[in-house]
């Protein structure tokens, strides 16, 4: 499973039968998705620091503020998982989806209701993290970490050495 560590004694965790929490440090967990048609296998997860719980999947996005009750929220672009790895990224904070499609970088402020396509020359991003202060470093296959300041509406690129290997960025 994945698991991802909200606080000391908070935890989340993202398996083949559903969306489990801990209140106490794994101790005891609580299926958070009993009711839902979303199944879950693969894909990725992530959460905000309100307890609102992100999955794609299957080239789909789907949302719930609860972990419970889950919504497809994909873009209406659509995903090209196969081609463009259709990577998403949640940050944790305010809950400011990205997520890489065939159209290019795509961003919803409101956890997917509407979504704005950024640039279309962005569809090489790959991986993306948030800091708290609000800077979003994202890497792409073109060799370049690009750090944004101002929620992803620019981009500063930063080389990297010839074929750098990254697979996630956390911060």
């Amino acid at each position: 499973p994945q698991i991802i560590f909200a606080t000391d004694s908070i935890y989340y965790a993202y398996t083949p039968i559903g969306v489990w929490k801990t209140n106490s440090a794994g101790k005891n967990w609580t299926q958070l998705n009993q009711n839902t048609s979303v199944g879950f296998y693969g894909g990725y997860f992530n959460i905000t620091t309100t307890g609102g719980v992100a999955i794609h999947q299957d080239n789909h996005l789907f949302w719930s503020s609860d972990g419970g009750t889950f919504t497809d929220v994909t873009p209406p672009n659509g995903l090209d998982y196969y081609n463009y790895g259709a990577n998403f990224s949640l940050n944790p904070q305010n809950g400011h989806f990205f997520i890489n499609t065939a159209q290019g970088l795509e961003s919803s402020t409101n956890f997917g209701q509407s979504w704005e396509l950024f640039n279309d020359s962005l569809y090489f991003i790959t991986r993306l993290g948030f800091h708290p202060s609000g800077r979003i470093i994202g890497y792409s296959w073109l060799s370049q970490l690009l750090v944004s300041d101002d929620n992803g509406v620019s981009w500063t690129p930063n080389p990297l050495p010839e074929n750098p290997a990254v697979s996630a960025i956390r911060i």
